[in-house]
């Protein structure tokens, strides 16, 4: 059974969340080891969170283990002002949470 609630409570009321309280509520979601997950978040939605991005970020690779695959979105709108794209150096402009995982030592 799920323990995220069916209406979530407004934001200044929530309790702020904790890594292992994300990893608790992606299995409750059927996240899991090995499991290639897309995420395009807004980290703001999901309550106050220690750690922002970071934990976030964790909680994710947590849930799905070293076998599994975290994808985001890491769009840039640089060339559109006339700027050159630098995969490894041009900031992702899709989010926190986007520009963390964007930023992993790692991340292709």
């Amino acid at each position: 059974m799920s323990t995220l609630p069916l209406r979530p409570a407004p934001l200044g009321t929530r309790p702020t969340l904790t890594r292992e309280d994300l990893v608790k509520d992606l299995r409750a979601l059927g996240v899991g080891p090995g499991m290639t997950l897309l995420v395009h978040s807004a980290i703001r939605s999901i309550g106050t969170v220690y750690g922002k991005a970071l934990t976030v970020r964790d909680a994710l690779v947590d849930a799905l283990t070293p076998f599994g695959t975290l994808l985001v979105p890491t769009y840039t709108f640089a060339f559109c002002h006339g700027g050159t794209f630098v995969p490894a150096g041009t900031p992702s402009e899709m989010g926190a949470l986007s520009e963390c995982v964007r930023r992993t030592y790692g991340a292709v």
